[in-house]
This record gives C-alpha cells, sequence and structure tokens, in this order.
C-alpha cells in the first residue's frame, strides 16, 4: 500500500535582516572612492550573506568623467516566491551575481554629452526557473504542455553601450544610443540566450516644450534584432484508417530551447502632456500612443495541424504571434508637497 504525505504550514513565517554601510573618501581632488559592504539574513531560505562593493569616480581634465565598479549582489527567495504551482516544496539559497563596470563621460561642443559604458554580470547560485516555450498567452501557464524546467549552471550577460544627448534645459531635447549585448544561461553544458536576449539595439528619443514650459511633446523609437524563441514539434498519431475513416492526434512539445530567431523589432511612441501648476503641486495631463504606427512584430510562431479526411492528408499551418498593435492611453498625475 502506497501513502503519499504532504505537509502544508498555513501562516508561514520569516525573519529578514539587512544592513548597508558605504563610506566614501575623496583621495584626490580628482579621485573619489567608495567602499560598500551589506549583510543580508534570511531565515526561511538560510542566506547570511555578506556583498563587497567598490565605486571610482575620476576625473582626469575638466569635461571628462571615468567611473568604475564592481560588486557582489544577492538576491534571496521571497516568502511568497515558493514555486508550489511547478511542484516545488522548497526554498533555495540567494542567487548570486558579480558586477563589472567601467564607462567613459565626455562633454562636447554644442551642449552635447557622450558616453561609452562597457558592462559585465555573471550570475551563479541560480535558482531552477520554469518558463512557457510557446508564444501564446495561457490563463493557468503552469498546465500547459509547453511548461519548462530550467536549471542552469551559471549566466553571464555583457555588453556596450554608446550615448550621444544634448540636454541643456532648452526648448528642443534628443539623445541617440546604440548597444552591443548578450545575456546566456549555461544550461547542461551548453550556452543558451535568454529569452530577452537582444544582440544590436538602437534607441532615439526627441522631445520639444515652449519657453512657458506648459506642455512637452515626446517621441521615443527603438529598434533591436529579433529575440530568440522556441519552435515547437508536433507528432501525430494515427487513431483510424480505414477505408471509411480516417483519424488523426496531434500533440505539441517544445523543440530545442531558444534555437531560433524572430525577425527584428521596431516601435514608436509618442507622449503630450499638458501642466497645470497649483499652490501646493503641479497636475499633470497626458495623451499617449503606444506603437504609434501600429508595428507588427513577432513574439513567436505556433503551429496548427489541418485535418482533410476525404483527401487523407495532414497540412501544418505556421501562424504569427504578434506583440501588443497600437494602444492609446490617457491619464492624469498629481504631484504635491507641504511647503
Amino acid at each position: 500500500m502506497n501513502r503519499d504525505t504532504t505537509e502544508v504550514r498555513e501562516s508561514p513565517r520569516s525573519t529578514r535582516v539587512g544592513a548597508y554601510v558605504a563610506p566614501r573618501y575623496r583621495l584626490f581632488r580628482s579621485l573619489a572612492v567608495e567602499l560598500g559592504l551589506r549583510y543580508d539574513g534570511v531565515s526561511h531560505t538560510g542566506d547570511a550573506v555578506f556583498s563587497p562593493r567598490l565605486n571610482l569616480s575620476w576625473q582626469p581634465r575638466v569635461g571628462t568623467s571615468v567611473r568604475g565598479a564592481w560588486g557582489r549582489y544577492s538576491q534571496s527567495q521571497p516568502l511568497a516566491g515558493l514555486q508550489a504551482q511547478d511542484g516545488i516544496g522548497q526554498f533555495f539559497s540567494a542567487e548570486r551575481a558579480e558586477h563589472r563596470v567601467i564607462g567613459v563621460e565626455q562633454m562636447l561642443p554644442r551642449g552635447l554629452t557622450g558616453r561609452v559604458e562597457v558592462y559585465d554580470r555573471r550570475l551563479s547560485n541560480q535558482r531552477p526557473r520554469f518558463i512557457n516555450a510557446a508564444p501564446g498567452i495561457e490563463m493557468f501557464p503552469e498546465i500547459n504542455w509547453d511548461r519548462v524546467r530550467i536549471d542552469p549552471e551559471r549566466g553571464l550577460a555583457r555588453g556596450i553601450e554608446l550615448l550621444l544627448a544634448r540636454d541643456e534645459a532648452r526648448r528642443i531635447d534628443w539623445s541617440v544610443g546604440y548597444a552591443l549585448a548578450s545575456v546566456t544561461d549555461h544550461v547542461d553544458g551548453r550556452d543558451i540566450p535568454r529569452a530577452t536576449d537582444q544582440r544590436h539595439t538602437v534607441t532615439a528619443d526627441w522631445s520639444y516644450r515652449p519657453t512657458s514650459n506648459k506642455w512637452r511633446l515626446s517621441v521615443a523609437g527603438v529598434w533591436h534584432s529579433g529575440w530568440p524563441y522556441t519552435p515547437q514539434v508536433v507528432s501525430l498519431d494515427t487513431t483510424a484508417n480505414t477505408p471509411t475513416t480516417f483519424g488523426i492526434f496531434p500533440s505539441w512539445k517544445p523543440g530545442e530551447l531558444n534555437s531560433e530567431r524572430v525577425p527584428s523589432y521596431r516601435r514608436v511612441d509618442a507622449r503630450w502632456t499638458r501642466f497645470f501648476d497649483t499652490r501646493d503641486g503641479r497636475v499633470s495631463l497626458f495623451a499617449e500612443v503606444y506603437n504609434l504606427f501600429g508595428i507588427h512584430n513577432r513574439r513567436g510562431y505556433s503551429k496548427n495541424v489541418s485535418i482533410d479526411p476525404q483527401r487523407r492528408q495532414v497540412t501544418f499551418v505556421r501562424a504569427n504571434e504578434d506583440w501588443i498593435p497600437r494602444l492609446p492611453t490617457v491619464g492624469i498625475t498629481w504631484e504635491f508637497g507641504g511647503r
């Protein structure tokens, strides 16, 4: 006789303690150093983690800034983050990350600013992660056929970013940027790109405001290379094949994780804001259009099966799954505070 025992804690409790110290020193007129140390203790995961950090800022000459940072960071699993819906009944110790960043910012003529930044982020001790490999949006994703468990041995995110901007508190501000980046997980001996891995990214922002500063018009655009997606594998089982009957039972399963890519993504957003100053603050009315030109950006593809019993033919049809189309919104914000 087999018995299954399930233990349920109806009112789980936990104690979380955090402390952080970051003294800052100016060793020379052009060089500033910040040393940091953080402690995180979490009872339900058994974490007791010390995380050191180091930040440097150097100004070799007027208009030039060089910044560097190194640090270790931890992220404990929250009490409400137990993955019970996927059959996991235990908490995991904190995920770890080591960051390295170095950047140079240069003031240029005509109010321009240029910046170059290089970063490297190494992930370790990652928790199991569950994703839905198909592009569809499901009401109960944990029971769908495309649910996949990922157990990364380590992860890596690195890249370089370039930015050119003009912002002098005048009527017109703008910026353009480019980034070359990658983010991967090392799973079962090979590197797999994450679902948001985008190798090339170009961004642009433009805004206009009158001298009265009563309203503001902003336009932003983005283009990036296609995100990875997981192809679907369809299996067919013949349930009936007689002179009068023909039946096929299709079943789906995920293919190789994130092994293919959708076409590049592009979008333009626009926002108009009207400001009203009050005695105690400011009221802002805004109208915004997400994806102004209604561009169809692919999220992935799904395979459908069409059966013709008379001809005894089976046809696979690939359907496009898209991101959000054009979406207008309006809103109001109220900023207030005592004098």
